[in-house]
């Protein structure tokens, strides 16, 4: 069963570091585009503690950009 952590119209659940702005919710997509800042899953589901999983994602970028998923992370 696959279970979306985003639901494509804004970032509840989610916590952003330093600069929040750089992330916004553009026709359905988390977009990135600003100073460095990493966001993390904190929502409900299963208590944000994630073990043994699949992980699906669409990501598009751009030369140039620096980006990466991380995953067993804490907020910092």
């Amino acid at each position: 069963m696959w279970l979306s952590l985003f639901d494509g119209k804004t970032l509840t659940g989610w916590k952003v570091g330093n600069n929040a702005s750089t992330f916004t919710v553009e026709n359905g997509m988390i977009v990135a585009h600003g100073q460095t800042a990493h966001l993390f899953y904190d929502g409900d589901i299963m208590n944000h503690n994630f073990k043994n999983f699949e992980f699906k994602a669409e990501v598009m970028t751009l030369p140039g950009s620096n980006s990466g998923i991380y995953f067993h992370t804490q907020y910092q």
